[in-house]
């Protein structure tokens, strides 16, 4: 008897891309190819930013999560709920794309 190679007991793997405006209009014609890349392999892609445009890279069943700007007084306030929404979809795999992104990757990765 064939063996199947769907494995339906293993949840797909969540990969988070955290990126800023800069790193959007810089990479943004290659991200597409990435998150083609990405969603071919069966990878759930979230795309972390507080610039929505980047939702316009949001094709198929990438998940665009747009949060406002992280900063004083409000960054603990929306940095809670950030998580929460991102805890809908728990991710496993977290990158920064710009250097402005980089802290709240790790706390992404913290948290999760």
């Amino acid at each position: 008897m064939p063996e199947s190679h769907e494995d339906k007991s293993v949840a797909a793997t969540t990969v988070t891309l955290c990126l800023e405006a800069d790193a959007y209009r810089r990479l943004g014609p290659v991200l597409r190819y990435l998150i083609i890349g990405l969603v071919d392999q069966a990878f759930q892609i979230q795309l972390v930013s507080s610039d929505p445009s980047v939702s316009a890279i949001a094709i198929g069943p990438v998940r665009a999560v747009i949060h406002p700007p992280l900063s004083w007084p409000y960054a603990a306030r929306r940095t809670e709920q950030l998580l929460e929404s991102l805890s809908e979809q728990a991710p496993q795999i977290v990158h920064a794309l710009s250097g402005d992104s980089f802290v709240l990757s790790s706390m992404i990765a913290q948290e999760f």
